[in-house]
C-alpha cells in the first residue's frame, strides 16, 4: 500500500498522512475525500500537516487548493491505475 504524503509548497516539507485520516479503508482509498471532499481544501490539509509534524495547528488556516499538494496516494499507484483502466474506470485527472 502506498502511503499518503502531503507536500507544503511554501516550506517544501513533505509529511506522511497519519493512518487515522488517510481514508484508506474506503472503497476508493479515500480518493474522493482527498480530491473533491473536505480533505481537498488547504484549510484541512494545513491541520493534517501540522499534526503530522507535531507542531501547533494554525489558527484559521486559509482555504485554497494550491499550498498543500498530495505527492503520494494509493490511487496514484501505477498498478492501481492500470487495474482501473482495464476495468473501464477513469482515474481522477485522466480525461476520457
Amino acid at each position: 500500500m502506498v502511503a499518503m504524503k502531503l507536500l507544503d509548497t511554501v516550506t517544501g516539507v513533505t509529511v506522511e498522512v497519519p493512518e487515522s485520516v488517510d481514508c484508506a479503508d474506503q472503497e476508493d482509498q479515500g480518493e474522493y475525500m482527498w480530491t473533491d471532499g473536505n480533505y481537498s481544501c488547504d484549510c484541512n490539509r494545513a491541520l493534517f500537516h501540522a499534526r503530522a509534524r507535531g507542531v501547533p495547528e494554525p489558527s484559521n488556516p486559509p482555504c485554497g487548493d494550491e499550498r498543500f499538494v498530495l505527492s503520494e496516494a494509493p490511487w496514484m499507484d501505477v498498478g492501481l491505475v492500470i487495474s482501473r483502466l482495464r476495468k473501464g474506470d477513469t482515474p481522477t485527472g485522466v480525461k476520457e
